[in-house]
């Protein structure tokens, strides 16, 4: 079948890519000691968890004609990559930005496809899961044959200028109308229509003085609030702009008031903006 002769043809071009490699390092150790090899073997040590028949809908790049081997590897070397979704029927390699354990809902059924948790401890860097970074960041990582680490940025998109991707869109409320709310935590919700890459988020305010102040800012791929990632907090008695500590990327930004004691909270603010990015791959 033709899945099976790219994955016979991608085990021989490891197999050669091998001898290069020995040929390499005796041609160039001394001319070009900071040459860049490409990872190529065995990559089953980084797969923490497949799932059968499922695929991620969190994907930000897509590959074709690629091995599954291939596949583990790209999302490997990549700053960006959390999980993988690969097609063994089309040779398709797509690389996700979250995994399902922090994105549960997102997981879904296509008997086509295989979901791969890769363990990113292990890859190129043990910070990056915990503090990953904008797309702009974003970098391809390689082992260079002295055993060097070398990071270079990742070249497969090109950026839009952050714009106010709120204007125009919907946004939905805890009682269902409007911009103003009488409740124990009232909130708003924005849905932005696509992912972005969140920079900042600024609203003005209406009333100099109210009784609850403060609300939470968070950010999500989906509605689902437990999967939502809290960015920072706001003010609704001052014009603020709120900046995520670091980058988040979502489609959907979600404001809800703090608790206060069951104090009923009247959340009004007169307009609210979105400065973001959106990447074409």
């Amino acid at each position: 079948m033709k899945y099976v002769v790219y994955e016979n043809l991608e085990r021989n071009y490891c197999a050669m890519k091998t001898v290069m490699k020995i040929i390499y390092l005796v041609l160039n150790v001394l001319l070009y000691p900071d040459l860049i090899l490409s990872d190529c073997g065995n990559y089953k040590q980084f797969i923490l968890k497949t799932e059968e028949g499922k695929r991620l809908n969190a994907t930000f790049h897509t590959a074709n004609k690629y091995g599954k081997n291939t596949c583990i590897s790209h999302c490997v070397r990549n700053t960006a990559c959390r999980s993988v979704n690969y097609c063994r029927k089309l040779l398709v390699c797509e690389l996700n930005f979250v995994d399902a354990d922090g994105y549960p809902s997102m997981l879904k059924s296509d008997s086509d496809f295989q979901y791969y948790l890769i363990d990113m401890a292990n890859t190129t860097s043990k910070s990056m899961s915990q503090t990953p970074q904008c797309l702009n960041k974003y970098q391809e990582c390689f082992t260079t044959h002295s055993g060097a680490r070398i990071c270079l940025p990742f070249h497969d998109f090109k950026e839009v200028s952050s714009v106010n991707v709120a204007l125009g869109k919907i946004v939905y409320s805890s009682t269902g109308a409007g911009l103003a709310t009488s409740y124990t935590r009232p909130w708003f919700l924005l849905d932005l229509g696509q992912v972005y890459e969140i920079n900042e988020i600024k609203t003005y305010k209406v009333h100099d003085s109210v009784p609850c102040v403060n609300f939470d800012v968070r950010i999500g791929l989906t509605t689902n609030v437990s999967e939502m990632v809290y960015c920072n907090f706001g003010s609704q008695i001052k014009n603020v702009i709120i900046v995520c500590p670091r980058c988040l990327v979502g489609q959907f930004v979600q404001l809800q008031m703090t608790a206060y004691n069951n104090t009923r909270c009247h959340f009004h603010i007169s307009k609210l903006e979105v400065f973001a990015h959106a990447h074409i791959f």
